[in-house]
């Protein structure tokens, strides 16, 4: 650019000395005074002048211009802060003016458009429910990380690689419908992955059939969890007050019907009424306790509790029991265990409810074990026996309320017993676990914190 700059002005020169030189040499040759050959050199003078003043505006014109090309060029490749120095010419001045207000004004545009961008990041990723966009081939343009939690996905995918929901046909072919009617789609679907229950809402983001789409998942299956529950719930507590209500009716007609008189019946059916009636006190009293551990509404607060001298009290009483039934029953437990953070009729509920479940599954001539260990800053209890064992797809559900493995149907109990226990030792921040063979024998163990690591009262929790 510099050497064409250089060319042109010697150009202008060169020029400009040949016109002054002809201009004299005419003079000459044509005999003109000397006062018009001075009006003939004056006139080439000026003309020459003239060029030279023509040639020096376009060269300023024509740098002011590349720079403001050069300036375009700049802010196209990125450079947002760039600005074009105030030159002195009028002329391109006001380009330079406008050029420069122009990047300013589409900065402040860029600055807004990020912040916005990043409103809606925080907002896409902060919601619970799954937001995703998926383009005319059916592959996932977008989606935000409660989706990502949903379809199983790395957060970290890469979305060049498209990532198809073909397997999800349900999902499939709601897009396709929202695709086609260009209108909102909704249903409640399942999701190949996990197999969550989710709700659908496809919209259309383009108004061509085709187009791309918008789908929003609610989560839906802890709520359904929850109704499968309820319906379970109810399900199994007219299960359990059913048979007893039946026997005190049974028994109530036969006594009326003339039994009453009977001295040999009358006796053994009021003694069964008892019996039957006392059963569903106990499931009352047990389901009004678990409602309340798993509603924060029991008083939980935590003491110190000489946990061996109840492991000792409540085990010598069901070695007689046991003892009656022909079964082996013995307590080990050190005599330098330390306290517990609980509440002492609590923790004796615990073990009462672990040895009821010992002696219903242990066979005469059994043997059943409970014993107690301190380990840094909690005390583990287990209670072992050698009975029927619980099979391996029963061991996930055990400690649920009303559960009961089938073999156990014929036997007393309202199928409480384990859920209490395992919502009272939650509640002190302690663990509940099984071991279980089939065939074998089962070990329940759980774990409560040592006093002394206790620094605060402890809340009911719910489960």
């Amino acid at each position: 650019m510099n050497s064409s700059r250089g060319r042109l002005w010697c150009g202008v020169f060169v020029c400009g000395f040949l016109l002054l030189a002809w201009v004299g040499v005419a003079a000459f040759q044509r005999g003109i005074g000397p006062v018009n050959t001075a009006i003939a050199l004056a006139g080439g003078t000026a003309i020459v002048a003239s060029a030279i003043v023509a040639c020096l505006a376009v060269s300023r014109s024509s740098r002011a211009i590349r720079e403001v090309i050069e300036g375009i060029e700049r802010v196209d490749a990125g450079d947002l802060d760039y600005r074009i120095r105030q030159g002195e010419s009028e002329e391109t001045g006001d380009l330079v003016v406008a050029f420069n207000r122009m990047a300013t004004s589409l900065t402040s545009m860029m600055g807004d458009l990020s912040g916005e961008r990043n409103k809606l990041s925080a907002v896409m990723e902060t919601m619970s429910d799954g937001v995703i966009v998926v383009d005319s081939s059916g592959d996932v343009e977008l989606l935000n990380g409660a989706a990502t939690t949903l379809f199983g996905v790395d957060p970290g995918v890469n979305l060049d690689a498209p990532l198809s929901v073909g397997h999800d046909h349900e999902l499939r072919q709601l897009v396709a419908a929202c695709r086609s009617s260009r209108e909102p789609q909704y249903a409640e679907i399942i999701l190949t992955t996990g197999r969550r229950t989710v709700s659908a809402v496809a919209t259309p983001l383009e108004e061509e059939p085709g187009g791309a789409v918008l789908v929003t998942l609610h989560d839906l299956t802890e709520l359904r969890q929850v109704e499968t529950s309820r319906r379970e719930f109810v399900s199994n507590v007219s299960h359990e007050l059913r048979t007893p209500i039946s026997s005190i009716k049974a028994m109530a007609e036969t006594l009326e019907a003339g039994g009453l008189h009977d001295p040999r019946i009358n006796a053994d059916f009021v003694k069964r009424i008892h019996i039957e009636t006392d059963r569903m006190t106990t499931l009352v009293k047990d389901l009004l306790d678990l409602t309340r551990l798993q509603s924060g509404q029991a008083e939980m607060n935590a003491q110190q509790v000489d946990i061996a001298s109840v492991i000792r009290e409540e085990g010598s009483r069901y070695v007689q029991v046991a003892e009656g039934l022909g079964i082996e029953a013995r307590v080990s437990v050190p005599d330098d265990l330390p306290r517990v953070a609980a509440q002492e009729d609590r923790m004796r509920q615990v073990v009462r409810n672990l040895l009821d479940n010992a002696l219903k599954f242990t066979p005469e001539n059994g043997r059943i074990d409970i014993s107690a260990s301190a380990n840094h800053d909690v005390v583990e209890v287990r209670v072992s026996d050698n009975g029927v064992g619980i099979p391996p797809e029963s061991l996930p559900h055990i400690f649920e309320r009303f559960y009961k493995v089938e073999r156990s149907r014929r036997n007393e109990g309202s199928g409480l017993g384990l859920a209490i226990v395992k919502n009272i030792v939650q509640a002190y921040g302690g663990e509940v676990g099984v071991e279980s063979r089939e065939g074998e024998g089962s070990t329940f163990s759980f774990t409560v914190s040592v006093a002394e690591s206790v620094d605060a009262p402890v809340a009911s929790a719910r489960v």
